[in-house]
């Protein structure tokens, strides 16, 4: 083989190599499949998991009239950041022990009572819904859930229904995921006018906190690579002109009626 042919053949396999390397590293297109499914669909989807989440005994909705308001008011501080989207978002507030969020396809988001009570201010609760309002954006929970069970199959059999949402509730995205959400969630919070440093706050805290080991914040385990996703939080720099704007939300009241509610229906 003459020189020339072999120095080809080199130029041709480094590129190739670049290639695969690039996409392999930055796959800035997600799952093909996911274009087969149309937000319709993703929506339908969702509404099938989402009751049959809340018909859960261990799921049981929460609500009450404060909360519902608290929420919605920072619900649509990040939606009205977010401008033009597809989906119409909706949060609901579940009993249960794990300090942990979900999303669900079709903009539908669970937050536990105890996340909320973990919260030190509104502005934490929005730094997470932010981040499961990104995953939903970005389209990464539909195309997790694709990946393991068709469309069909989930909304035609209630066996596979119960299993897709079991495994959505405990399978973690991959790091790809979830540094792509943390990142849009960051310029959403600026933009909402919230600090986009509370996110890296609220996950180092739990970190902290963890060291006692604390089983309930499970939130740690379904979004791993916490070490990095802190240090991209901190390392944020917002523009010149960011001015932070407080909810002007009683989060001590809206805890303590949380609490309330729970030791009524212990009793």
């Amino acid at each position: 083989m003459s020189r020339k042919l072999i120095f080809e053949a080199i130029v041709l396999l480094l590129i190739f190599a670049s290639i695969w390397g690039i996409f392999t590293l930055f796959p800035i297109f997600p799952d093909k499949t996911v274009f087969n499914v149309s937000i319709s669909a993703e929506e339908k989807l969702g509404k099938l998991m989402l009751d049959h989440i809340l018909s859960n005994a261990e799921y049981r909705r929460v609500s009450i009239r404060e909360l519902d308001s608290a929420v919605a008011v920072i619900t649509k501080r990040i939606n009205v950041a977010i401008g033009l989207t597809d989906y119409d978002y909706r949060v609901y507030v579940i009993e249960n022990p794990d300090v942990n969020a979900f999303a669900l396809p079709g903009a539908f988001i669970l937050v536990t009572t105890s996340l909320i009570s973990t919260c030190k201010s509104p502005e934490e609760l929005a730094a997470v819904l932010a981040h499961e309002m990104a995953h939903i954006e970005k389209r990464h929970v539909v195309a997790n859930v694709i990946k393991e069970f068709t469309l069909t199959l989930i909304m035609s059999d209630k066996a596979v229904l119960s299993e897709a949402s079991r495994s959505l509730l405990s399978t973690a995205f991959d790091r790809r995921q979830e540094e792509e959400a943390d990142r849009l969630s960051l310029e959403w919070l600026e933009k909402a006018r919230i600090n986009p440093r509370i996110l890296g706050t609220f996950f180092r805290r739990l970190k902290d906190e963890e060291g006692t080991y604390d089983p309930r914040f499970t939130i740690l385990s379904t979004h791993p690579h916490i070490n990095s996703r802190i240090k991209a939080a901190f390392e944020y720099q917002p523009s010149e002109n960011f001015s932070e704007t407080k909810f002007n939300i009683d989060w001590k009241e809206i805890k303590n009626l949380l609490d309330s509610q729970h030791n009524q229906l212990s009793k």
